[in-house]
Formats: C-alpha cells, sequence, structure tokens
C-alpha cells in the first residue's frame, strides 16, 4: 500500500530502480529493466550501518513512496543521472493510516 496522498505531494524527484540480475565473469553486475518511483531526496549526511554492519556515512535518504522489495544489490539512479551504491534500506509504515514508504541510503 503506497503512503497518504499529502505525503506523496512532497515527494518532487522521481528516481530509476533497476533490479539486480547477475553478474559476470569479470565482476561486472547486470540489471534488469528500471521502474521509476516517486520520491523525496533529502541529501543529509548520516550514520547507517551497511549490510555487514559497519557504520558508514550515508550522503542522501531517498524517500520512496511505497514499499518495493528492493535489496542493496539493486542500482538506483538519481534524477541527476549519477548511480550511489545502496548501503542501507528501511521500510516503516505509518501508524495512523495502513501505509508504507521505504528509505534508501545512499
Amino acid at each position: 500500500m503506497a503512503i497518504s496522498r499529502a505525503q506523496a505531494n512532497l515527494c518532487d524527484s522521481t528516481v530509476n530502480i533497476a533490479p539486480y540480475s547477475s553478474q559476470n565473469n569479470y565482476g561486472e553486475s547486470s540489471f534488469g529493466a528500471n521502474v521509476a518511483y516517486s520520491c523525496l531526496i533529502e541529501k543529509k549526511p548520516r550514520m547507517v550501518r551497511n549490510t555487514e554492519g559497519k557504520e558508514v556515512v550515508s550522503s542522501a535518504a531517498i524517500y520512496l513512496t511505497s514499499a518495493p522489495t528492493l535489496t542493496t544489490k539493486y542500482r538506483v539512479t538519481l534524477p541527476d543521472g549519477t548511480i550511489p551504491q545502496i548501503l542501507s534500506l528501511a521500510t516503516y509504515s505509518s501508524h495512523k493510516e495502513a501505509s508504507y514508504y521505504t528509505i534508501i541510503f545512499v
């Protein structure tokens, strides 16, 4: 289920997310087709834990308007065309409504 209409109105950006597909013999990753997601991008450094449990500095948080199933192996393309590494993911629910959203830390 998506976030509320009021929350969705705050999302002024779009990111493309492509699922991880495989890795070739040279260690290069391949990805599936991009899917566009409406989002809010907050460029603010913060400490997060990566998948290995280490504290790392995230340069931005991407708030998606839905809660798709993602992993840190997925590829996210920002509106300016850059492709940062996904450091950590979090999915939250709203207590007032039956809505969910995902935060991608890059």
